[in-house]
């Protein structure tokens, strides 16, 4: 008889724990829709990344990447922006293209690949060779490019290729050492409606939380 009363408060403060806990699993998971909400703050486009990039020959190149596979948590790309800044104040030239054509417009070319890696260094592979026998502006081979000088924007549907597209960055010339700075960013139409659901449950969540919370003290005032 005497072991009741101590029973109900801890009977009590199980769900008042149990309604902490989910509180604060609540306030994580609306953290992270709220943190999703500002990835494409400026006009719908989400910051990929960016790099520093140095190369000795004619061009740098990247490595092949299938822009319409690319996801976000399971969301697909669906236009892509890259932007290019070439150091030095020459005119630029940037490319996108399939890698076989690259290949075959490079061939005999001395240029480099840069390869991505973490805290956005890039590793490069040296390709010996001489000048290109056509400035990039006089090739056939892109799918989308742009020159001039300042920052050079080339914009693209991320479906639009099939297989993988190479980035390329040359001075218009096609003259060597080529060093700059690449960004990326794409729209991910789906990813509102991810960021409202993962809201919702977090809305949801809370107010399970406050529920558990409040019960057990409306129940001892009845």
């Amino acid at each position: 008889m005497n072991t009741s009363p101590n029973r109900r408060p801890r009977r009590r403060a199980l769900p008042v724990l149990g309604g902490v806990a989910l509180g604060i699993v609540a306030l994580i998971v609306l953290a992270v829709g709220g943190f999703a909400a500002t990835l494409t703050g400026r006009g719908g486009y989400m910051d990929l990344g960016h790099a520093e990039f140095r190369g000795d020959g004619h061009a740098v190149v990247s490595d092949p990447y299938d822009w319409g596979r690319g996801t976000f948590v399971g969301a697909h790309y669906g236009t892509v922006r890259v932007h290019l800044t070439v150091h030095g104040g020459k005119p630029a030239f940037l490319g996108l293209a399939p890698a076989s054509a690259v290949r075959d417009y490079l061939h005999g070319v001395a240029y480099s690949t840069g390869h991505g890696r973490s805290n956005y260094q890039v590793a490069y592979t040296k390709h010996a060779g001489g000048a290109p026998a056509t400035a990039p502006t006089g090739a056939d081979v892109w799918s989308a490019h742009a020159s001039g000088t300042g920052t050079l924007t080339v914009t693209f549907p991320a479906d639009r290729y099939d297989g993988g597209l190479v980035l390329v960055a040359m001075n218009a010339d096609g003259s060597p050492v080529v060093n700059g700075r690449v960004a990326t960013e794409a729209t991910v139409p789906s990813l509102g409606g991810i960021v409202a659901g993962v809201v919702a449950v977090g809305v949801v969540l809370l107010l399970g939380s406050v529920a558990l919370i409040v019960l057990p003290f409306r129940r001892r005032r009845a």
